[in-house]
């Protein structure tokens, strides 16, 4: 009997300290994050409904031509980081606010300027602590000016409560990893050891196969093995369990209308979704209606857990910026649903529920402001100037991002706060 006791406390002595473990690698490392890679040397061209736009990468998988060299005398680089809105989605490249910014600053103060833009689709704040890291500070940038979209704290929350980044690549695993169930045994190891198990999983899959390579596209899945038709409800079904709302997940599928349901059932299938992202909402609605209010209002106590974890990655950021002698600028870019109304009967139609504070909430730019007081950073607020041109049609309407008219005002709007900044240093 003692031995058999003694077993046991070992056993659960040792349990302990896995999960102690766990909680330690999940404070100094994110082992469930994988750094998102735009594809290198791309020459494609992206169209949706309301754009057609050629786009072109680098060796290092960014948007345009290849980064720069060693910085001549006396020019002055800019690095910026950020996602979709930054990479210029939708529009050319020249008309990306970095590109737009660049070549306000030139003409305005009259010195060599450089911007490289390390925007990258889908990227979130992991991400651009990661690019400045590998790629931003071999530039030698003066300055690292991040851009921080609405929807970064909802990316840290979807990739630290269900780890992915949305329910887009949740599903993606799922198709990819078929639909058979786990064994309890993997769901109670995930549960009690996250952190550990994903690190389990990710040395597993180097042994087995070649090291994954993260898309840049949050449109493209794996059709390795796509989900049969008849397997939509399943799918669903499972997707709803890893959210933790499996019967409301259900019944919302269940509602849909018939139109509706047939393209969602296209994407639970893995067909190539072409110029048409409303399946892609449909989704992101279906598994959680409130995610574009609370990703905005942040009002939940898990966003605003999610929220403390963000404001933590960019503090890190800027401390890396600030040891490499960079200064750093923290620029909030708003949702158009925080500006007008304009796209919300898009974004109600597909299941989102919507609340009128989104339009007048300063959560996130509050979050970020106390962040770069404390850290001795920038910062800029474009929220407040594109709701004081709430009018000016900034925003594509079926398209969440900026059209070339938005990528300009920020631009200018950017200039406006760094010029006097950039003035001063006189480097």
């Amino acid at each position: 009997m003692r031995r058999v006791a003694g077993i046991l406390a070992s056993l659960a002595l040792a349990a302990l300290a896995v999960v102690l473990g766990d909680r330690v690698l999940g404070r100094v490392a994110d082992v469930r994050f994988t750094a998102l890679a735009g594809p290198p040397l791309e020459h494609s061209v992206l169209v949706r409904p309301e754009f057609r736009v050629p786009v072109r990468t680098n060796a290092a998988g960014f948007r345009g031509a290849a980064l720069p060299g060693p910085k001549a005398p006396g020019t002055y680089r800019i690095v910026v980081l950020g996602d979709s809105f930054t990479f210029g989605y939708g529009v050319r490249e020249r008309q990306a606010y970095p590109a737009r910014l660049g070549a306000v600053l030139r003409r305005r103060l009259g010195r060599p300027i450089e911007v490289v833009n390390l925007g990258i689709p889908g990227a979130g704040p992991r991400d651009y602590l990661y690019h400045l890291a590998h790629t931003g500070l071999g530039l030698d940038p003066d300055l690292v000016v991040v851009g921080l979209f609405a929807n970064d704290v909802n990316d840290v929350y979807q990739l630290d409560r269900f780890g992915a980044r949305s329910p887009l690549f949740a599903l993606s695993a799922l198709q990819g990893g078929g639909l058979a169930p786990r064994p309890l045994w993997r769901r109670a190891a995930e549960r009690a050891a996250p952190n550990l198990y994903a690190l389990a999983g990710r040395a597993v899959a180097r042994v087995r196969t070649a090291p994954e390579t993260a898309t840049a596209h949050a449109e493209v899945m794996s059709a390795d093995a796509p989900a049969r038709p008849a397997d939509a409800e399943r799918l669903v079904a499972t997707l709803g369990e890893r959210y933790g709302r499996r019967d409301a997940v259900l019944a919302r599928y269940a509602a849909l209308v018939p139109d509706d349901r047939a393209a969602l059932d296209r994407l639970l299938a893995g067909e190539p979704l072409g110029e048409d992202m409303r399946p892609v909402l449909l989704l992101s609605a279906l598994v959680d209606p409130d995610a574009e209010a609370d990703g905005i209002l942040l009002r939940s106590p898990e966003r605003r857990r999610a929220a403390e974890s963000t404001t933590a990655v960019l503090g890190r950021l800027a401390r890396l910026a600030r040891d490499h002698g960079a200064r750093v600028v923290f620029a909030v870019l708003p949702a158009s649903e925080q500006i007008d109304t304009s796209r919300w009967p898009v974004l109600q139609d597909v299941g989102f529920r919507l609340d009128r504070a989104m339009l007048t909430d300063t959560t996130l730019s509050d979050d970020v402001r106390a962040l770069a007081a404390v850290e001795g950073a920038g910062f800029v607020d474009l929220t407040a100037p594109f709701r004081a041109h709430a009018g000016a049609t900034l925003y594509f309407r079926l398209d969440e991002h900026w059209n070339a008219r938005g990528q300009a005002f920020a631009a200018s709007r950017l200039a406006d706060a760094l010029a006097p900044r950039i003035a001063g240093t006189g480097a």
